[in-house]
């Protein structure tokens, strides 16, 4: 390519804006990087100790610095319980209709973990509590028992492997 050409495609100036935006893009990764390292030891909990002198709410935030989901904090909202798994799956379109799914797309069916005919007609998994309660309530909308409830994920009388989705009917 002779240099009119190089000229009239400015091919040097094209490679030169790549160049300094890729320059750019690693000074920011870079700088991310940096900080991050700067921070590891507030980032990492099991490099935190804890001094007599903090108080619980500092303890407690240490121990989660990015106020990560826990089993305390992770909750279940359940419709029913029953024998009758069938019964279980059918109750979402009995009572919401069968556009269903649309208002609770993670809705299923959980095995109990000490009596294996108990069957759970879970709405929602592994939500905030603010996440559940909404749920609850839209349940309640929803012509769904009022003794819908929230369990925290310690307190499920369930192992979370053992739910299945319940597949809308066409």
């Amino acid at each position: 390519m002779s240099e009119k050409d190089t000229q009239s495609t400015n091919m040097p100036w094209k490679v030169y804006a790549i160049l300094k935006i890729a320059g750019a893009l690693i000074a920011v990764v870079g700088s991310l990087g940096v900080a991050a390292f700067a921070n590891w030891d507030k980032l990492n909990p099991s490099k935190t100790e804890q001094s007599p002198t903090n108080k619980p709410s500092e303890t407690a935030s240490s121990q989660n610095p990015q106020n990560m989901p826990t089993p305390e904090t992770t909750y279940y909202v359940i419709a029913a319980s029953s024998k009758d798994r069938a019964g279980l799956e059918d109750m979402p379109e009995n009572l919401a209709g069968e556009q269903y799914y649309y208002s609770f797309p993670n809705i299923k069916i959980c095995t109990s973990k000490t009596k294996a005919d108990t069957h759970y007609l879970v709405l929602g998994s592994e939500l905030s509590e603010s996440d559940a309660k909404a749920l609850k309530q839209q349940a309640k909308s929803n012509n769904f028992d009022p003794d819908t409830y929230i369990l925290a994920l310690n307190q499920i009388p369930f192992t979370r492997t053992s739910c299945q989705p319940i597949q809308p009917t066409n």
